[in-house]
């Protein structure tokens, strides 16, 4: 599955919505201080219905993916099932875990335990995962999102963010801010 972050088909939503936190020195979760936004992604098929989503914690100042952790909402059973009867896969994708299919840091493993915490104690937040999702997919009635293959978007940079003034790495020959990055 490939999977490209939620601001490049909703980025108006994902401006206002999309979370941050701030680590301050010597902090509980011993991660390097810091502003790190949740970016959310998800899958590019359209026809999947995956029900899970990848959220990068990104720390703002250097522009650089902290940690990458998997979300499914379902349960074990659903994604066995969505699986063709993979149970251990479709365990693994039920809940909140370390993406194995992307670059991790030394932080990863304290990212999780704090979303674990975080996801489990903030319903309203969930909910706005799965509307983003269904936003993504283009399930949300009423709202609509352009119709663009798939190919255009190309895949998630798992090892590298873009700076807003470099060229984009589609191939426009754009700035990213102009391109891919506005919003």
């Amino acid at each position: 599955m490939e999977f490209i972050p939620f601001f490049q088909r909703q980025s108006a939503t994902a401006g206002r919505e999309t979370r941050s936190v701030t680590l301050f020195e010597n902090n509980e979760l011993n991660i390097h201080p810091g502003t790190y936004a949740l970016v959310e992604s998800f899958c590019i098929d359209d026809t999947c219905d995956c029900r899970k989503t990848m959220i990068a914690f990104v720390d703002i100042a250097s522009n650089r993916v902290a940690a990458p952790i998997g979300y499914g909402w379902e349960s074990a059973a659903f994604y066995t099932k969505w699986l063709h009867g993979d149970s251990e896969m479709g365990a693994e994708m039920a809940g909140s875990y370390v993406e194995s299919g992307a670059t991790q840091s030394v932080y990863s493993t304290q990212w999780l335990a704090w979303w674990k915490d975080m996801i489990v104690s903030d319903e309203k937040y969930r909910e706005r995962i799965r509307r983003h999702y269904r936003l993504f997919k283009n399930q949300e009635a009423g709202v609509p999102r352009p119709q663009v293959a798939a190919e255009e978007y190309g895949s998630y940079p798992r090892k590298m963010k873009i700076g807003r003034n470099e060229q984009c790495p589609r191939g426009s020959g754009k700035k990213y801010k102009k391109c891919h990055g506005h919003g």
